[in-house]
């Protein structure tokens, strides 16, 4: 980009140069032709005048010879205008007392009376023009020698500029490309160049240019620098902050959705949980049951052995449900020893297997050291149609009553109003709905 620029630049200037030199050689050429025209017009007038003046006084001399006859006098009168036919283009000569008119030439121009003694002369001056002209063509050597010397000084000029100039000016362009914008150092000057004081002045701009650029760019950098440490800063402590934040955000959802001594959900969350599973669930035409499972006879691990070791047992237990439903469902604390599970997909058949493996998990478990043995009654529901929560927690809650009712571990299942009728006629078929588990072999959940 900077060669073809250069060479452009180059021949600009060049040509710029040239036809400036030729304009101002031509006007003073016009200048001199000119005054050189209106000095030929006044030569020519005062040589006019002067060759009357001559003729006027040869014209005399001829008449004061009195040994010629008139006939003479008058031949050489004309024979002189003959000769000077490049002013005078005619004449008439009539000498005294004589009829007859001596004439010459064609009488074009500008009329003379001559009064002489002894003779009426009248001729005729060629016009100012033509004697001009042939002034100017008297020039015409000086005219081909000034265009012969325009042509040469033309050419030298262009021969002188191609050869110094553009040198120069490349030298110049070359300086100036070979700036570095991202690390920008002054021009150090050409020693061939340094005695011109337009180069020097262009130079030393350049060069303030460049000291003024290196200078802004350090400046720049220095405050990017700056800039980016404290950006970094600032990030750093912000993530920092947002770490901090994210970690009481989580500790304030555990503490807002987990219950404190089990660690699995607390009621409120099971609330809110348990009825976006409803609305789904509904929405979707998908099956969805819940257990509600209560430790027997708790009140006695806690009079017996005190309410810390009641506690723990509660962990463990808690710990033992989760282990068991793993994935499939969600456990939370319903109240005091009562727990709660919800599990999507499943309907009350699945769900009373998931019940048993519940049920029978905890009654081989023991907990502490005392090997504390404890046992569970569950009630199970699944969602009918028409059912709300509530509905469905009804009669889960009215199973896990009934279970308690008829000895404690054990299952009951809740059915719908609508499945009563299929209930009752299974009873009668001597089928049962409760699972009575034999006593199982111990075995600690972790």
């Amino acid at each position: 980009m900077w060669k073809g620029s250069s060479v452009s630049t180059q021949r600009s200037i060049i040509n710029l140069l040239l036809s400036k030199i030729a304009a101002c050689y031509l006007l003073v050429a016009m200048c001199v032709l000119l005054t050189a025209a209106i000095a030929s017009h006044y030569v020519a007038e005062k040589r006019q005048q002067e060759e009357v003046s001559i003729l006027r006084t040869y014209v005399s001399q001829i008449i004061a010879f009195d040994h010629l006859s008139v006939a003479d006098r008058s031949n050489l009168i004309l024979q002189y205008l003959a000769d000077k036919r490049s002013f005078f283009s005619g004449a008439e000569l009539k000498p005294e007392n004589s009829a007859s008119t001596l004439t010459w030439g064609d009488n074009v121009g500008v009329p003379i009376e001559l009064d002489l003694p002894g003779f009426q002369l009248r001729v005729t001056l060629l016009p100012t023009a033509i004697i001009s002209n042939q002034v100017l063509k008297e020039s015409g050597w000086f005219i081909i020698a000034l265009a012969l010397q325009l042509l040469l000084l033309f050419g030298l000029l262009k021969i002188l500029m191609r050869r110094k100039l553009s040198a120069r000016v490349n030298r110049v362009v070359r300086d100036l490309s070979g700036i570095d914008c991202n690390n920008p150092v002054p021009i150090q000057l050409e020693a061939s160049l340094s005695q011109i004081t337009e180069y020097r002045e262009v130079m030393s701009s350049v060069n303030r240019l460049v000291i003024s650029l290196r200078s802004s760019r350090e400046e720049l950098i220095a405050m990017g620098s700056e800039a980016d440490a404290r950006i970094k800063s600032k990030m750093a402590a912000l993530e920092e902050k947002n770490r901090t934040l994210i970690e009481l955000n989580q500790k304030l959802s555990k503490l807002a959705n987990t219950d404190a001594l089990t660690q699995v959900y607390n009621r409120t969350r099971f609330d809110e949980l348990f009825a976006e599973y409803v609305l789904l669930s509904k929405r979707r035409h998908e099956r969805l049951s819940v257990l509600l499972i209560d430790l027997d006879d708790f009140k006695r691990v806690n009079d017996v052995h005190g309410h810390q070791i009641g506690d723990h047992v509660l962990q463990h237990a808690a710990q033992c449900i989760k282990q068991v439903i793993g994935s499939e469902g969600l456990v939370a604390r319903w109240g005091g020893e009562e727990f709660a599970v919800i599990l999507p997909y499943y309907d009350i058949v699945l769900a009373e297997g998931m019940a048993e493996r519940v049920r029978a998990t905890l009654a081989s478990s023991r907990f502490e050291k005392e090997a504390i043995h404890v046992t569970t009654s569950i009630g199970v529901a699944e969602l009918d149609d028409d059912d709300t929560c509530d509905e469905l927690l009804k009669r889960a809650d009215d199973a896990l009553y009934n279970a308690k009712g008829e000895g404690r571990n054990r299952v009951i299942l809740a059915y719908s109003p609508a499945s009563r009728q299929f209930e009752i006629e299974a009873l009668d078929d001597g089928e049962f709905i409760e699972v009575l588990d034999a006593e199982p072999e111990p075995n600690r959940c972790e």
